[in-house]
């Protein structure tokens, strides 16, 4: 009989253990996705005022990521990395510029009193924003 406790013992514990484990590991998870969700479209440093909204001064290339953003003097910099040819990227921003009025002028292009310098070597593009 204490061998059939013992035994069942055995079967039972492992099986409780992982429900816990799933059961605490599930929690977990559902907070970690909770925070992500209210942290989606957020910038790191986005309290300073140089890169509030970036979306808002620079046309971000679909589907490049964001490799580095440099606020050290007037200027804001943002140098994105793209896994798309050159061709794809210098057509989106020569279309860009044209189709919402921006001229280019002394190698920068102008609206507003904006000066955005941009360049594009092989998959990475780098935006100056002149403040």
């Amino acid at each position: 009989m204490k061998t059939k406790i013992i035994i069942s013992a055995l079967l039972i514990l492992p099986i409780i253990g992982a429900i816990l484990a799933i059961k605490t590991f599930q929690t977990s998870s559902e907070q970690i996705q909770t925070a992500l969700a209210n942290e989606v479209g957020k910038v790191a440093a986005a309290e300073n005022i140089n890169v509030n909204d970036l979306t808002k001064e620079f046309p971000i290339f679909p589907s490049a990521e964001i490799a580095s953003i440099d606020t050290t003097n007037q200027n804001v910099s943002l140098t994105l990395e793209s896994s798309k040819p050159l061709s794809e990227i210098q057509t989106f921003y020569n279309d860009y510029f044209l189709v919402n009025g921006w001229q280019l002028i002394d190698g920068k292009y102008t609206k507003n009193n904006k000066k955005l310098k941009v360049e594009i070597s092989e998959n990475i593009i780098k935006l100056t924003l002149d403040k």
